[in-house]
């Protein structure tokens, strides 16, 4: 801590090509801005410029010029200059500011949060570094979202799973993500060499604030839509908060089936953070010390400033130079009592107000008309896997119906009420299988249904392969045929969420895979994939763009270019070498989502010249 040194601040500027150099004594009103809701920490300084005093060094900074703020060789700050005013002053901030510049599209389904982060990230190109483990299972579409959106809602979401709070933030190695700290830090200052550190909670500013019920809700429920209709899955409620200030409720939607037991500790976590007072506090200076940043808890002794307890920091700015290292703080109560408590000292009154009334009611499966597997019926599933060996734990080497297993046929293991030869597909295991079909063929004394989740036991090649595989929960589509009626907008959401996704290797990737035939050309296998996933009406088993448009001009629905406008959802044809989903359409031009396309899922435009003509699916 600041105890042992006493601050020595410098401000270094990197260009390309040039050595860092030391910039300190041409900046003045140096001050580094943390807000715990935003994603980048800002820096702002003012340098000198005279024109006319060609004694005055010429900074000449410029938006992209990069700076380092550093205390006794220790980085503060590091980023990239963004404005540049005529009169010398500028803005930089940390690398955090990217997330904020990139749009993407991004679908994830029952995905862990903080792989939904990573995956947001690498969209975006932005590096990851430590990110908390977050396993609360996000279901969402996002289009047109940056990042920065993505994340705050994730980690929303995980707030109210969990209850805890969460912070983010970028440093030179990446984005860091982390629970927010509930044990205050001792924070020090040390104004000489010849004088000990003190404590800088001993010494305040001017402290203001507020006690306020603008932000506080006594009732929450959580609600979900579906196929046109509400459902509420949990509710709560304080009787003795409702009676004292009236009637606050707040609604909270989830696409997901969580469970009941997810539903009742989120309901309860999103009322007892809700149902408070607000206390938040300004101090207008303050000794400074650089580990105070956004999200520490200090501890202050101030009750005749109405400051006691353990506040957490908001907002912090730093201020360089001067007098010294001083701060402005925004601080919020961290150790509230429930809202109808305040004010009082009797025991059983506390209690009383913290008495919520609970009831759960539980939600349907929201699977979606996105997602409806052509027509199957969606059920939670937990997979497993065998391969034929000649032993009692494996079965043998044949199938419940006396044929021989072969595992290149993708067969399982299915309880008694699943008909042999039902196709099952599976999802949501977060595995390269998800999307893969298989045929039921055999049965198990322990493959059954329990707790409406349905066990099914693929069969593998080998018992190194079962061991890697062990046991994943997801969730299968059971009878789906991968050809249907679903809308041309639920298979352009599928592809367009696709969009990024890179082959691992020469023709290796997740849709070739599926389709059986990994390791060649994969942009007809791309189309596949997302037909099967949306049921849009397109054959499934084709992997020859030639195969696919004679399938559609049999039918008669198959367009010359040159004669026809394309539609979103119709298929770009390039003679027998490339497929193409058209999303838009314009006068000269048309843009597109293509698989294998300089090895990954992208979007494309292009002129009516490049192509032979368009598939249309849907007339």
């Amino acid at each position: 801590m600041a105890a042992g040194y006493v601050d020595d601040h410098k401000l270094i500027l990197y260009r390309d090509g040039a050595q860092p150099r030391d910039i300190t004594a041409f900046a003045s009103g140096m001050t580094l801005t943390d807000d715990l809701d935003t994603l980048a920490a800002e820096l702002t300084f003012k340098t000198f410029i005279s024109p006319w005093d060609k004694y005055t060094p010429k900074l000449a900074l410029a938006p992209g010029d990069k700076v380092r703020v550093t205390n006794q060789g220790k980085t503060v700050f590091s980023g990239i200059v963004i404005t540049v005013t005529l009169d010398g002053g500028v803005t930089a901030y940390d690398r955090g500011w990217y997330l904020n510049k990139s749009e993407i599209v991004l679908q994830v389904n029952n995905l862990a949060a903080d792989q939904v982060i990573r995956k947001a990230c690498a969209k975006a190109g932005v590096t990851v570094g430590k990110v908390c483990s977050l396993p609360t299972k996000i279901t969402k579409l996002w289009t047109g979202s940056t990042p920065a959106d993505i994340i705050s809602d994730v980690l929303d979401t995980c707030t109210s799973a969990t209850g805890k709070q969460y912070r983010h933030r970028v440093d030179d190695s990446g984005l860091q993500v982390e629970a927010l700290p509930t044990v205050p830090i001792k924070a020090f200052h040390r104004p000489a060499d010849n004088l000990p550190g003190f404590d800088i909670t001993w010494a305040l500013g001017q402290v203001s604030g507020e006690d306020s019920i603008e932000n506080t809700c006594n009732a929450v429920v959580i609600a979900a839509e579906d196929d046109g209709k509400a459902y509420i899955g949990a509710q709560a409620s304080n009787a003795a908060s409702i009676k004292r200030y009236g009637f606050m409720q707040h609604i909270e939607t989830v696409t997901e089936n969580p469970g009941t037991a997810v539903l009742g500790q989120m309901v309860k976590n999103l009322l007892k953070n809700a149902d408070k007072v607000g206390q938040t506090r300004s101090i207008s200076e303050i000794w400074g010390c650089d580990e105070v940043t956004s999200g520490v808890v200090l501890r202050f002794n101030s009750p005749a400033f109405g400051i006691k307890g353990n506040f957490r920091v908001t907002r912090v700015e730093h201020h360089y130079g001067g007098a010294g290292h001083t701060m402005a703080l925004e601080i919020t109560a961290l150790e509230q009592v429930r809202a109808a408590a305040e004010g009082k000292t009797d025991a059983a009154a506390i209690k009383a107000a913290s008495t919520d009334k609970v009831q759960v009611f539980g939600l349907p499966d929201l699977s979606g008309s996105s997602d409806s597997g052509a027509g199957g019926t969606i059920v939670k599933a937990l997979f497993t896997a065998y391969y034929p060996a000649n032993n009692a734990l494996e079965g043998g080497y044949l199938d419940a119906q006396g044929n021989r297993l072969d595992p290149s046929k993708k067969t399982c293991a299915a309880p008694p009420s699943v008909p042999f030869g039902t196709k099952i597909t599976v999802r949501d295991t977060g595995t390269s299988l998800d999307g893969t079909t298989y045929t039921v063929n055999d049965r198990g004394g322990a493959i059954q249904i329990e707790n409406g989740v349905y066990h099914f036991d693929l069969l593998m090649s080998s018992n190194a392969e079962c061991n890697r595989w062990g046991r994943k929960n997801g969730s299968a589509i059971i009878g789906g045929s991968g050809g249907g009626s679903g809308s041309a907008v639920s298979f352009i959401n599928t592809a367009l969420g696709e969009v990024g996704y890179k082959e691992s290797g020469k023709d290796i990737n997740k849709y070739g895979q599926w389709a059986g035939h990994n390791g060649v050309a994969w942009c007809v296998y791309f189309i596949c994939w997302c037909a099967y996933k949306s049921g849009a009406p397109i054959p499934t088993s084709y992997g020859y763009v030639g195969d696919m448009s004679s399938y559609f001009k049999s039918r008669g629905k198959y367009k010359s270019a040159g004669s026809y406008k394309p539609k979103a959802g119709d298929l770009m044809i390039q003679g027998d070498r490339h497929i193409g989903i058209v999303i838009s359409a314009g006068a000269s031009s048309f843009e597109t989502v293509e698989g294998n396309c300089s090895n990954s899922v992208k979007r494309v435009t292009r002129s009516y010249g490049e192509v032979s003509g368009f598939c249309t699916p849907w007339g």
